[in-house]
């Protein structure tokens, strides 16, 4: 994320805020990175966020699947600096993304 600009974290501790959430039918846990707190302007407690490069970690729900993605993954998220937020988005990877 370019620096200044965060998105919220899975709680992002503000029930006004969109939280990150990844889904996909074929993933059987998703491991989200551990968010940081930083106070902001619009909020009167910290609020939790990813900023920088973040990853994510998925286990598919087949034992091995060690092959290139086969379905589509979706990215909800919704990305703020420490005086404004944006409004959500979604991206969605799929196999055919080059």
């Amino acid at each position: 994320l370019k620096p200044g600009w965060h998105i919220n974290a899975k709680n992002p501790g503000d029930k006004r805020l969109i939280s990150s959430r990844l889904s996909a039918d074929w993933v059987n846990t998703i491991t989200y990175p551990t968010a940081h707190k930083m106070d902001v302007s619009f909020a009167e407690q910290p609020i939790n966020l990813y900023s920088g490069a973040v990853q994510f970690s998925l286990q598919s729900k087949k034992e091995s699947n060690t092959g290139p993605l086969i379905q589509s993954l979706k990215f909800t998220y919704q990305a703020c600096s420490d005086k404004q937020c944006l409004g959500p988005e979604t991206l969605y990877f799929s196999p055919n993304m080059q």
